[in-house]
This record gives C-alpha cells, sequence and structure tokens, in this order.
C-alpha cells in the first residue's frame, strides 16, 4: 500500500467530519478523492460503503465492501457491514462466511454471533447450529436469542423434549397442537 502523506490524512479527516455530520454525499466525493490517488486505501473504501448504506444505497454500498475484500487486510466491521447487506436481501449463503470471518477475527460479537446462528439456521445446517448454540449459550447466557434458535433446531432434528426444554426456558410460551408447536 502507498504511504499516506499529511495531504491525504488532512482530506480523510475532512470526509470522516463530514460523515460524522451526516453529510454523507460530500464525504463520498472526497472518499473519492483519495481512492484516485491511492486506490487500495481500505479506510476511504470502507467509509465510502458506510456512507453509501446510510444513504441507503445498497448496492452501491456492496461494491465498496467487496472492493475492500480484495485487499490483503479487511477488518472484521467491513465483513459485519456486507454481512449486513446480504442479511437483509436474506441471502444467508453469502452473509454466512462473511460473519464466520467477523468472528474469527473478533470473537467476542455477540449481535454477530446472533446472526450467525440466523444464518445457520435458515440454511438448515442443522449440526454446525447444534454446536455453535451450545457453545453460545455458554458464552452469552444472558442474552434470548441463540436459545430460541438453538431449541428450535432441535425440534428440526427430531429431538423434541430437548428442543422445548430449551425453548420453555426462553421468556416465550410454547404452544402445542397435533400438527406443530410454536414459540409465541
Amino acid at each position: 500500500m502507498t504511504e499516506v502523506n499529511n495531504e491525504i490524512k488532512d482530506k480523510f479527516q475532512q470526509a470522516e467530519n463530514l460523515r460524522f455530520s451526516k453529510k454523507f454525499e460530500e464525504a463520498i466525493k472526497i472518499f473519492k478523492e483519495i481512492i484516485e490517488k491511492i486506490p487500495d486505501f481500505n479506510p476511504a473504501l470502507h467509509n465510502i460503503g458506510v456512507c453509501y448504506t446510510s444513504l441507503n444505497k445498497l448496492d452501491e454500498a456492496e461494491k465498496y465492501y467487496l472492493k475492500c475484500l480484495n485487499l490483503k487486510a479487511v477488518h472484521f466491521q467491513t465483513l459485519n457491514n456486507l454481512a449486513v447487506i446480504y442479511l437483509g436481501k436474506k441471502n444467508f449463503l453469502k452473509a454466512l462466511p462473511l460473519l464466520k470471518n467477523s468472528l474469527a477475527q473478533a470473537p467476542n460479537q455477540e449481535k454477530v454471533a446472533e446472526s450467525f446462528a440466523e444464518c445457520l439456521f435458515y440454511l438448515d445446517l442443522k449440526d454446525d447450529l447444534n454446536l455453535f448454540g451450545k457453545e453460545a449459550i455458554k458464552r452469552y447466557p444472558l442474552n434470548e436469542i441463540f436459545p430460541i434458535f438453538y431449541g428450535k433446531n432441535l425440534l428440526k432434528m427430531g429431538k423434541h423434549q430437548e428442543g422445548l426444554k430449551v425453548l420453555k426456558a426462553t421468556n416465550g410460551v410454547i404452544e402445542f397442537n397435533e400438527e406443530s408447536s410454536n414459540l409465541v
């Protein structure tokens, strides 16, 4: 990566100030000026993605987050931001590896772990969710999301007694009928 001189540092700070002031279009313009001079400047690429996300221009945001992924050192926040875009599109298959890599970089991200469990559940990766769910419940004993995914997963695996026990321990109520059970 090219060395960042004082002019670039000043421009970056100016763009950051605009971003924090919610002047996203102006910030994008300055971040792009930086990218013209230093195409592999990850912080500017990432923050362009952040600005586009804030403007709800998710296709543009995705494009810049993907550019970050092509660089050697990818920050876990870039992985998380791109995963959020994919989760919003219900594209769990694309979100899953990003979340997994993010958790490998920074394991104590409870909300990211919740999203990871959500992906495992909706992709029907029962064995993976079984292992992950047990560990997540131990790591985050006050979390209410993990027991729901874990308990529902146990039901899907045919482990009804165990699944019902986990679900009963949550704050929800279980409704039964002859064909199914639902957590309310």
